[in-house]
């Protein structure tokens, strides 16, 4: 039979075999982490770098699309005081406009002008226009028409028309979009620390097995274990 020197050296190589297949596995999965960590590392940077243009390019249309918003709204202040004053600009233009007249003919041989409902002969008006609300008479032989008797006064109203504020053009700019990524595959790593992990199984199971068959041949054989016959 084995004496109690070789079964304690048995046990400690199987013990030993297993520890070297303990470590081992701890270094390959070791490995495998670190392959991983290393890609995921990769995978995140690209993603920052990507997340980090985006959020220029959302900061630079932000403050565009802001300056367009400033600029619209100014606009539409500027429209609307546009169309107030456009409302009284035509509003005195047309109270003007109803006082200018024309020589209706002549009477006796002066010609008669319809101020406001007045019957007014050429020659007041000529004097002094401006006591009638006009800047001036002009006669038919200043206006080109002689022998007509019509004569055509120029009303005090020279104002310039208000002008329209300059349109503004729509903002169409698209907004940007951060750039697809797609999600980190860990896949690869988690088949090779699987196979890893059934390797270091499988061994120690086979280690074992070995152990338990040695240790049944030597109790049914005894030479095998070191008795005399």
């Amino acid at each position: 039979m084995a004496t109690m020197y070789q079964k304690k050296m048995a046990a400690r190589r199987s013990t030993s075999d297993i520890s070297r297949l303990a470590q081992q596995y701890q270094q390959e999965i070791a490995n495998v982490t670190g392959e991983y960590e290393t890609q995921y590392g990769k995978y995140s940077s690209e993603a920052a770098e990507k997340q980090k243009i985006f959020e220029e390019q959302k900061k630079a249309y932000d403050e565009r699309y802001g300056s367009y918003l400033g600029s619209a709204e100014e606009y539409k202040k500027q429209s609307t005081d546009y169309q107030k004053a456009m409302e009284g600009y035509l509003a005195r233009q047309e109270a003007t406009r109803e006082q200018l007249v024309q020589a209706i003919g002549e009477r006796g041989g002066i010609n008669y002008f319809n101020i406001n409902g007045q019957m007014v002969d050429t020659i007041s008006v000529q004097r002094n226009p401006r006591k009638y609300g006009y800047e001036y008479a002009i006669s038919p032989y200043e206006a080109g028409r002689r022998g007509t008797g019509v004569w055509t006064l120029k009303p005090l109203f020279q104002e310039t028309a208000p002008v329209a504020p300059k349109k503004l053009e729509a903002f169409t700019e698209k907004a940007p979009e951060i750039a697809a990524l797609p999600e980190f595959d860990s896949t690869e790593f988690e088949t090779k620390k699987a196979a890893v992990e059934q390797t270091f199984k499988r061994e120690v199971g086979e280690r074992r097995a070995a152990r338990l068959g040695a240790v049944s041949r030597k109790a049914t054989r005894p030479l095998l274990g070191g008795a005399t016959p």
